[in-house]
């Protein structure tokens, strides 16, 4: 125990194999290391007790890295379901993964832990990118944090460029569309599911 001051610099080194610097403290304590000209300037830490790493600038925290390995840029992460892994930003942004599926979503104000939920009180968005090579736009009416999110299907562009909108009932039935040169349109009328094409 104690304090090792160093004049200039600290250098650890091994000519024949990995040099290592252990930082270990006692069990569910915080191993610490100060960057700057003053104690709470900059730094990294490891939070033992739930096993997460948090980087500081400036005197705050500004992003955290949480056990299971997604991040947090200006705010700690949710707690995501894991078959996503996710970069988190500010209050309400979010770009996922899926693992082994092929999946990107860009998210506004919603996130995962094992059913779609609402961050803030507020509407929400999503975009999703799948292997299908399709994008498809969700929405959601407001709603309180952590309240379970039910999407509706706005846009979709398919991978040979085809486009449909969906009208705003959370179906998937499709008001407007343009497959290829062609462009369809559905009545209000019920009798008309097939729409008009021109």
């Amino acid at each position: 125990t104690g304090t090792v001051t160093c004049d200039n610099s600290l250098t650890v080194a091994n000519t024949t194999e990995n040099a290592e610097l252990f930082l270990t403290p006692s069990q569910g304590w915080i191993s610490k290391i100060h960057m700057g000209d003053a104690v709470t300037a900059g730094g990294i830490e490891y939070h033992n007790a739930n096993e997460s790493m948090k980087f500081s600038t400036n005197g705050s925290e500004r992003m955290r890295i949480n056990s299971i390995g997604n991040v947090g840029i200006g705010v700690t992460p949710k707690s995501w379901n894991n078959v996503y892994e996710a970069l988190q930003i500010g209050d309400a942004g979010a770009l996922i993964s899926r693992n082994n599926n092929n999946y990107t979503e860009l998210l506004n104000n919603a996130y995962n832990d094992g059913s779609w939920k609402y961050i803030n009180t507020d509407t929400a968005q999503r975009l999703l990118l799948d292997n299908d090579g399709k994008y498809t736009f969700y929405t959601a009416a407001s709603d309180s944090a952590d309240a379970a999110i039910t999407w509706k299907t706005g846009l979709n562009i398919a991978n040979n460029g085809d486009i449909s909108f969906y009208e705003d009932t959370g179906t998937t039935v499709k008001l407007f569309w343009i497959e290829k040169s062609t462009v369809c349109f559905r009545h209000s009328s019920r009798s008309h599911k097939n729409g008009t094409c021109y």
